[in-house]
């Protein structure tokens, strides 16, 4: 059966992403050093690279958990590890790594069936599998990716006050907005008065960064008092 560059790269990624830390990049902003060859390097390379598979990977983590998107994007921001996400929402760990393990040797045994890759090759990429994914579960996000997951969420919370004065899901906000539609034009075509919604979210906005600024301040007084923890 004959499969099309996109989708082998796509099923390529998932074990070329662990084989080269990649998703831990993405996780926890301090990949595991595993380097070493996926299904071949170049492969893993342009895995590693590849926007969609990092997202498609920490799709199916998420999904193997049974808990949301948003649970480990607020888990990421506060800090912790995937497991201890999982751990903190009643989920088994271990239960979840298997899983998303059973997940991967599914589509390495369909690539070796399609003769996409040799059985050598997937089996090289299923260990570097085993290796590495204990190891990004462990990982707790550092800095820049709090950091990010901070202004992801400032983001969502502006675009909620925009939908809300617009009188729409913001779902469907973030749908015209990526079309190429500005607010200003969504407020006109709504006749709702872009200045209100300017300064709604510039009030939103001004009481995101107090409360950043109060647990920065309460992070600096912990960590001068107690050290890293």
């Amino acid at each position: 059966m004959h499969i099309s560059p996109k989708n082998r790269l796509l099923a390529l990624g998932l074990a070329g992403l662990l084989a080269v830390g990649a998703v831990g990049a993405v996780l926890a902003d301090n990949p595991p050093g595993g380097g070493g060859d996926g299904p071949t390097t170049a492969s893993a390379q342009a895995a590693a690279h590849h926007p969609r598979i990092v997202r498609a990977t920490v799709k199916d983590i998420i999904t193997q958990s049974g808990l949301s998107e948003d649970d480990f994007k607020q888990g990421f921001k506060d800090g912790k590890s995937v497991n201890t996400i999982l751990t903190d929402n009643g989920k088994d760990p271990g239960a979840v790594q298997a899983a998303v393990l059973a997940d991967i040797k599914t589509k390495l045994d369909e690539l070796v069936a399609n003769k996409t890759l040799t059985q050598e090759q997937a089996d090289k990429a299923y260990a570097k599998a085993q290796e590495q994914l204990p190891k990004l579960m462990e990982r707790t996000p550092g800095p820049g990716a709090r950091f990010r997951a901070g202004v992801h969420a400032g983001i969502k919370e502006l675009l909620n006050v925009a939908a809300n004065d617009l009188n729409m899901d913001v779902k469907d906000l973030a749908q015209q907005l990526k079309s190429g539609k500005t607010i200003a034009q969504i407020a006109t075509e709504k006749g709702v008065d872009v200045q209100t919604v300017i300064n709604d979210m510039q009030n939103e906005a001004r009481a995101l960064m107090e409360t950043a600024q109060a647990k920065l301040d309460q992070r600096i007084v912990d960590f001068v008092n107690n050290g890293r923890q």
